[in-house]
């Protein structure tokens, strides 16, 4: 393909794509160059702001790109000559969506780990356990977990509840899917020393809402 050929993607393409007048067939070829060269252009603009992982990303592109084709009258005025409102307007749209992408991938991610994977993070939690034991044969083992799913789950519904829940989804990305500091500032928009300091408060608090549950079991 002659990439010379494509339209530039500028305010102007974006307003020829996202208001659709001419149904020329040549007019159609364009918006479909346009249509994927945006795409391309979302991709790397989510990712340079590092606001999603790579298992997000499409679906955060495909949302993107569906709100701009119904959204983009309502928000702005096609006539605008304000040079480049239309691609700020699409680029933050994106970033929109990215941030949705994280939050609903970090309720799903604490959900889970509560439900599934009380074992793995009373072990994380509690170096004694011995997650490796079948805990239906082990019913200490099956109260601590009952335990600290509790206490967990107590802990995420008071003070600073979207803090605690990013928190626990930051410490549970590090822990078990081994993810890095700066790929966690990343992911997050911070600092990796803020995240070291994140880790570390969110570990603290966490063994010491669930310090009773492995107490009365006498470890």
């Amino acid at each position: 393909m002659d990439f010379r050929s494509l339209p530039r993607i500028d305010d102007a393409a974006v307003r020829f794509l996202l208001t659709p007048r001419d149904v020329a067939p040549v007019a159609d070829g364009a918006r479909q160059a346009i249509y994927l060269q945006l795409r391309v252009r979302i991709r790397e603009h989510v990712r340079r702001a590092g606001l999603v992982i790579e298992a997000m990303m499409e679906d955060c592109v495909d949302r993107t790109m569906a709100r701009a084709l119904t959204e983009f009258s309502e928000n702005l005025t096609v006539g605008s000559k304000t040079e480049g409102d239309a691609l700020v307007w699409l680029f933050s749209l994106a970033l929109d969506e990215a941030s949705h992408s994280v939050r609903a991938a970090d309720h799903d991610l604490v959900a889970n780990a509560l439900n599934n994977q009380v074992g793995e993070l009373a072990a994380a939690l509690q170096p004694e356990i011995d997650d490796k034991s079948a805990p239906r044969s082990n019913p200490r083992l099956l109260r601590i977990y009952e335990c600290v799913r509790i206490a967990v789950s107590n802990y995420l519904s008071v003070n600073r509840k979207a803090v605690r829940s990013e928190s626990l989804a930051m410490y549970l990305r590090f822990t078990f899917a081994e993810m890095r500091q700066k790929d966690l500032a990343r992911l997050y928009g911070r600092t990796p020393p803020a995240v070291n300091q994140r880790l570390s408060q969110t570990r603290r608090e966490l063994r010491g809402v669930v310090a009773h549950c492995f107490d009365k079991e006498k470890l």
